[in-house]
């Protein structure tokens, strides 16, 4: 995915929402009705997809694992290897 900083100016109504226009909504993923997350750091307002959300947990998971044998497959492979000798009930 290529990385594109670009500002847009937008207007908050006096409900306290905002509209984003189609062009970011879509380079950001975001589909019309879809859930964000918005994220406060600072005072600065992060909006991301659900999506994007779930890869940055994933990279972060995976560096956490990285050149270990804890992984989610490993776990199961585990799994299903005990369960073969009978040492868990099915």
């Amino acid at each position: 995915m290529t990385q594109t900083n670009r500002s847009i100016r937008v207007q908050v109504s006096r409900e306290g929402k905002i509209s984003l226009p189609a062009a970011q909504r879509r380079a950001a993923g975001i589909a019309p009705g879809a859930e964000v997350i918005v994220e406060q750091v600072g005072q600065e307002l992060r909006i991301k997809s659900v999506a994007a959300l779930l890869e940055e947990l994933a990279a972060r998971a995976a560096l956490l694992v990285a050149g270990t044998d804890d992984s989610v497959d490993q776990f199961i492979a585990d799994r299903r290897a005990a369960a073969a000798r009978d040492e868990y009930p099915a």
